[in-house]
């Protein structure tokens, strides 16, 4: 009778075990999640801060706006500086895509948040000066980036839509 007991004890003590277990598990999976989450909101985050602080610094600075915007028509309207102020900023432009696609390749970047950085570098990808300096420095990225701005490029040759009104361009 000791035995049975025991045994029931035991046993009871075992189910009272397995189920703080299995609590802390479905816990744990839960934090990890969230903190998951956490992470890839703040990757987003971060990338859209970089590219909105070079949008405000194109809104703020005539000159460069200016170096940018005749940059994107084609390099053979710049002079030796303004060249050297375009590959400046196309190599910010096309590092931080390069980190969103790794980014997004790895799980830290959701699928809706690459979508919204895949359009922008489609339209970015269309003009130009873009596809002039890819040619010069396309070998400084990823071969993953290398074949996506390929294949946005050839994309950008069928596409008959400007992508600023034509005031701007």
């Amino acid at each position: 009778m000791t035995s049975i007991f025991w045994q029931q004890i035991f046993f009871i003590g075992s189910l009272i075990g397995f189920v703080f277990i299995a609590a802390a598990l479905i816990y744990l999976a839960l934090q990890v999640k969230l903190y998951t989450r956490a992470t890839r909101q703040n990757t987003h985050i971060s990338f859209l801060g970089k590219f909105l602080d070079f949008n405000i610094a194109l809104a703020q600075h005539k000159e460069l706006a200016d170096v940018y915007q005749r940059g994107l028509r084609g390099l053979k309207g710049l002079g030796r500086e303004e060249q050297s102020q375009f590959f400046s900023t196309a190599t910010f432009i096309f590092s931080y895509w390069n980190e969103a696609y790794r980014g997004y390749q790895q799980g830290m970047l959701p699928q809706e948040h690459w979508n919204e950085c895949r359009a922008i570098l489609t339209d970015f990808a269309q003009f130009p000066g873009v596809q002039e300096y890819w040619e010069y420095r396309k070998h400084w990225y990823s071969s993953e980036l290398q074949s996506l701005v390929h294949q946005l490029i050839q994309e950008s040759y069928q596409k008959a839509d400007p992508v600023y009104p034509e005031t701007l361009t």
